[in-house]
């Protein structure tokens, strides 16, 4: 499943959005948040909300001001 949802990176590249992806399963990683997210325009961002077996089920658009500077 994981190789479906990065299928879609190339065209995401070429359009020009920087995608990062850190493999939490290789080793932890200290500091992260414990959710995911999308950042448009360095302004709206959207938390990302799946199902326990990590179905994606939609995003929410977090207010101005929900997130540190």
């Amino acid at each position: 499943m994981a190789l479906r949802k990065l299928s879609a990176y190339p065209g995401n590249i070429t359009a020009g959005e920087t995608i990062g992806i850190i493999d939490r399963a290789a080793r932890p990683v200290a500091g992260l948040p414990d959710h995911d997210f999308w950042l448009f325009d360095d302004t709206d961002v959207y938390r990302m909300h799946y199902t326990t077996d990590g179905k994606f089920i939609g995003a929410e658009h977090l207010p101005a001001g929900a997130t540190p500077e």
